[in-house]
């Protein structure tokens, strides 16, 4: 994929980045060419991509539409939850869906979660604490690119994505 300088974009699991810089950088002493992303919710941290490494460079994607966010929110509404009993294989998913930053997977995960939380509070019961960090941890990452997508408050997301996912 081709970047330029002043994309927004979504980084693993940084989320949404501007690219600042494309261009030689010197790092211990070598030089390389790299992008440059700093993080649209933390102007003081940097990302150094190096162009040359495909792994790093195949966690950077253009952030969403807004009609791709709208696409992506209704047919996740449309998924049936994917609940996985088993405590350490959930961990597990969970984790490496994490870290493959696929958006729609990822909200898909909410909501599951969501779902398991509403349904454990109905029998009052409370949801387990691995769950709820996957949850903190799901909704930071994808609401910097949402915020960017809809240009709104980053603490506005949490609240529109849950309006959408409601069933």
């Amino acid at each position: 994929m081709d970047f330029k300088k002043g994309d927004v974009v979504s980084y693993g699991t940084h989320g949404a980045c501007t690219i600042t810089f494309i261009g030689d950088v010197e790092i211990n002493r070598q030089i390389a060419e790299y992008l440059v992303l700093v993080p649209c919710n933390n102007s003081t941290s940097k990302y150094y991509v190096p162009k040359n490494n495909a792994l790093a460079i195949s966690k950077i994607r253009k952030i969403l539409s807004a009609t791709q966010l709208e696409e992506l929110l209704t047919a996740v509404v449309s998924k049936n939850d994917n609940w996985i009993e088993n405590e350490a294989l959930r961990k597990e998913h969970y984790k490496k869906l994490l870290a493959s930053g696929n958006c729609e997977e990822i909200i898909c995960m909410i909501r599951t979660l969501h779902h398991h939380r509403k349904q454990q509070q109905s029998l009052g019961k409370k949801v387990h604490i691995c769950d709820e960090n996957f949850i903190k941890t799901a909704e930071q990452l994808v609401s910097s690119e949402v915020a960017q997508i809809l240009n709104i408050p980053q603490e506005k997301v949490g609240d529109y994505i849950r309006s959408k996912l409601a069933d």
